[in-house]
């Protein structure tokens, strides 16, 4: 991915396997890149995967890291995106990253929120 700070989408889709699923998503292939998008442009939507393949050191960085910083962001009121969304493949991961996601990004205006289970993300998004 080119970046180019004139052109971007409004929504993010986080993979380092997976292609975006069309061109009208941002593709964020590691932890790092994602919150470097995310400080700088202002998405309406974020699709996270789990497993990355990124770290920090020794420590690996997960798209969970990303949700948690996207929930601090939400609590100190600065911009998040409307709908955010797990498409992994992590069966351990993906539960509780979507009860997170429900509790700190559902709202009214958020009716619009899509659930992909990792059975249905298997058939969505090819590896």
């Amino acid at each position: 991915m080119n970046f180019n700070p004139m052109k971007h989408n409004t929504k993010l889709f986080v993979d380092d396997v997976r292609e975006r699923p069309d061109d009208t998503w941002d593709l964020a292939p590691s932890f790092h890149v994602a919150i470097l998008d995310l400080e700088v442009f202002d998405y309406d939507e974020v699709s996270l995967d789990h497993d990355l393949a990124s770290f920090y050191g020794s420590r690996e960085m997960t798209g969970r890291d990303i949700l948690n910083w996207l929930i601090a962001r939400k609590i100190e009121g600065k911009h998040t995106p409307r709908i955010v969304k797990v498409h992994s493949a992590n069966s351990a991961a993906w539960p509780t990253m979507q009860a997170d996601i429900d509790r700190y990004f559902s709202n009214d205006d958020n009716d619009e929120r899509q659930v992909v289970t990792p059975a249905d993300d298997i058939g969505h998004h090819p590896v």
